[in-house]
This record gives C-alpha cells, structure tokens and sequence, in this order.
C-alpha cells in the first residue's frame, strides 16, 4: 500500500480469483488511503493473454516466502524486471533491468529450452547409468558445453 501511495499513477495488479478477497482487498486498499481503482483484478484467461499481460506491467512484486517460481520466469522472459526478497527458500530470487533482459534472453543459457533439455536429459542418463552400475545415487553435474 505504502507504494501505491507513493508511486504516483501505480496499480497492483492482482488475479481476480475470489469476490470476497476482492472486496476485503479494496476495503483495506481505502482503510490505508488507497483508491481503491488502485487495485486492478484481471480474471484468468488462456496461456496467451496470460503471457501477454506482462508486457503491460513495468515491474513484477514476488511475495515473500512463498515465491512465484515459474510466474517469474515467464515475467522475466517477457522482459519484466521482478523484484523479490531474496529467502532461504528452494525457490532462486532473481531481479534485472527491463532492458537487459531482452537482450539477454535469447542469448544466454537461462531461456536455451534446447539446451536445457540436453543438460536435463544428460544428467538423466548419468542417475540411469549409476543405477544399472548399482552405484548409490550421488551428485549429477551437467558442464556447459565450451
């Protein structure tokens, strides 16, 4: 709330999954002195407009602790910045400049689907091979081709 009141012209857009939390959530936006229209509540849409809607948005607010994993890799594929508290947690906490991310994105290992899928099947492979040679399971790694 403190940055929809300082940010002149913000929004926090939000899933629109639940009347009640909507109506809690705009209640509490006003008790704070928020307008309410601050908050915008998109209802679920197909993959495509989903993916779509983060090019509306300047900048994604992961929540803490439990964060957004792979909603801020499609943010970040569609080039935007997410800011996030960085936990302890499984989940990795990632945050970049707009611009960079667009022009890093086709060209590094981050967003290589190919590429993954080769380090995943490989590192497949090696657990199999352990486990026919009835070896313990140990650490795979996967090295980046030179």
């Amino acid at each position: 709330m403190r940055l929809l009141q300082a940010v002149e012209g913000s929004v926090l857009w939000l899933l629109q999954d639940n009347v009640l939390v909507l109506k809690n959530l705009m209640i509490e936006a006003a008790k704070r002195g928020v307008d309410p229209k601050q908050l915008v509540f998109a209802k679920r849409t197909d993959h495509g407009q989903y993916l779509a809607r983060f090019q509306r948005a300047d900048l994604y607010l992961d929540t803490f602790i439990y964060h957004a994993g792979a909603i801020a890799s499609n943010a970040l594929w569609a080039g935007l910045p997410v800011l996030t508290k960085r936990g302890r947690g499984y989940t990795a906490r990632m945050a970049a400049i707009k611009a960079k991310l667009a022009s890093n994105r086709i060209t590094t290992p981050l967003f290589n689907t190919e590429l993954f899928t080769q380090h995943l099947e490989a590192g497949y492979q090696q657990a199999y091979d352990r486990y026919l040679e009835g070896r313990a399971p140990d650490v795979i790694e996967v090295t980046m081709p030179v």
